[in-house]
């Protein structure tokens, strides 16, 4: 009987952690859908002519009392590599649980 209670116990933390998880993505997975928008609008800016001025006008001096990291390469290429890399182990992920 002391193994069937904590066979119980055991599936029931599972299924505890599993609701706790899945409410968690869920809010995750609506703002990262509400961000959708704006990401695409940054990579608009990214490498456009607009883009380029800024950038010139920064080395230039410009700019110089706020945060302009979206004006560098790296910022901005890093952020793309990064969000595709997390949108493919999503993919990844959900097929794995699909299937079982």
């Amino acid at each position: 009987m002391d193994d069937r209670i904590k066979n119980i116990q055991k599936h029931e933390a599972t299924l505890d952690k599993g609701q706790e998880l899945v409410e968690r993505l869920g809010a995750l997975l609506a703002e990262w859908e509400r961000y959708h928008p704006d990401f695409k609008a940054l990579m608009t800016y990214y490498g456009s002519e607009q883009w380029h001025e800024d950038v010139q006008a920064c080395d230039e001096g410009a700019f110089s009392d706020i945060q302009r990291g979206v004006l560098s390469e790296d910022g901005v290429f890093d952020l793309y590599g990064e969000q595709r890399g997390l949108n493919l182990k999503m993919i990844r992920t959900a097929v794995d649980y699909l299937e079982g």
